[in-house]
Parts: C-alpha cells; sequence; structure tokens
C-alpha cells in the first residue's frame, strides 16, 4: 500500500470523525474502517459518494467492500476487503473491525503493516 496513502487512513481513524460500525462501508453515519477509506477517497474526488434509502452510503455503487478504484488509488496489494498479510495477524481489516477491534487498535495494524497491504 502506499505509505502516504496508509498514514492518512491510519489518521482518518484516529481522528475521532468517523463513528465506528460493521457490516457495511457507511451505515447510517456509522463506518466500518473501509468505510472510513472510502469516505477519505470520497473527499477527495476519487470515488463518488452516494446516500441510498436503505440507510447506507455507496462509493461507486459500492455498499459493504472496497472499490477497484479505492485499491487503485492507495495502491493496495490485496483484495476488496483490506487484506493484511503478516503471520501474526492473517485477517482481514474488515474481519478486525466486525469482530470489535476499535479504529485506534486498526490504525496501529495499518501503520505497522503498510507495506504488507
Amino acid at each position: 500500500m502506499d505509505y502516504d496513502k496508509a498514514m492518512q487512513w491510519a489518521d482518518a481513524l484516529e481522528s475521532g470523525k468517523y463513528p465506528q460500525g460493521k457490516f457495511a462501508l457507511n451505515r447510517g453515519g456509522k463506518f466500518c474502517c473501509l468505510g472510513v477509506l472510502s469516505d477519505v477517497a470520497a473527499d477527495e474526488g476519487i470515488v463518488t459518494r452516494k446516500e441510498m434509502a436503505n440507510g447506507r452510503t455507496a462509493y461507486n455503487r459500492e455498499e459493504f467492500v472496497l472499490t477497484h478504484t479505492v485499491r487503485e488509488w492507495a495502491g493496495m496489494q490485496g483484495g476488496y476487503d483490506g487484506d493484511v498479510r503478516v503471520e501474526a495477524i492473517n485477517r482481514t481489516l474488515m474481519g478486525l473491525n466486525d469482530k470489535g477491534t476499535s479504529f485506534p487498535e486498526i490504525a496501529t495494524v495499518i501503520r505497522e503493516h503498510w507495506e504488507s497491504m
């Protein structure tokens, strides 16, 4: 993953601007960690953000996982669910988020393992 994008993402996760949610990028203003990256990309004009009637926000029509456009912009090597290929973790960021790992803890994972993402 691109170092600057990784640090930007980690900073956003630690900013307190994004209430944490689960199972969708952004549902009712609560974000998955991947939704935070998608929202940062939308703020930079990389993807579009659209409020859906179901209460979720879509980024380039995606409501649950990272779009190819976001992954490419961020320089991510892994898949749509935020792969972290480190033996000690061997989980996706989506999985960590949905199991209750806090945004500051996820930010630490990103800061420590950005090169393998």
